[in-house]
């Protein structure tokens, strides 16, 4: 059964044009390249999330980790339990994901994994081409409305 997994399978989404794809389990890292205009609602992924080369697209998810690069207006709901990394990207839009999460056992799932709740450091986002003291104009942050698709 797919609940059985454990957190052990890889997810990759290649190539992907107006879809909406929710994987309700949790695994091991995901791997989302050119996509465009897509939902994607991800289970809790044990390790890393790597996007490269997503255009408007809306991903929500928990990691340990989340590089984006390459990738342009996209929203990102998410519980990360280190700094998010992006680099050559602009119009990124960031936004926690709570409990009750986007299906029922997503909080236990979590646990099972070792993902810690009280850790989100979502909005700690790190942008690899702005260095400097000011704020990045490569993303934002956005905590009204997060649980609207």
């Amino acid at each position: 059964m797919l609940d059985d997994l454990k957190g052990q399978a890889h997810l990759s989404l290649q190539r992907l044009v107006a879809c909406t794809v929710s994987v309700p389990l949790g695994i091991a890292s995901a791997r989302l390249e050119d996509m465009e205009g897509c939902t994607v609602r991800l289970g809790p992924i044990a390790g890393p999330l790597f996007v490269t080369r997503c255009h408007n697209c809306t991903v929500e998810f928990a990691s340990h980790q989340v590089r984006v690069h390459l990738s342009t207006d996209c929203t990102f709901k998410l519980h990360a339990t280190s700094s998010p990394i992006i680099e050559d990207c602009h119009g990124i839009v960031v936004a926690p994901t709570l409990p009750p999460f986007w299906y029922p056992s997503f909080a236990a799932q979590m646990d099972a994994l070792g993902l810690k709740a009280d850790v989100n450091l979502w909005d700690r986002v790190e942008d690899f081409n702005w260095l400097k003291q000011t704020p990045s104009p490569n993303w934002t942050r956005r905590v009204d409305n997060i649980n609207e698709n």
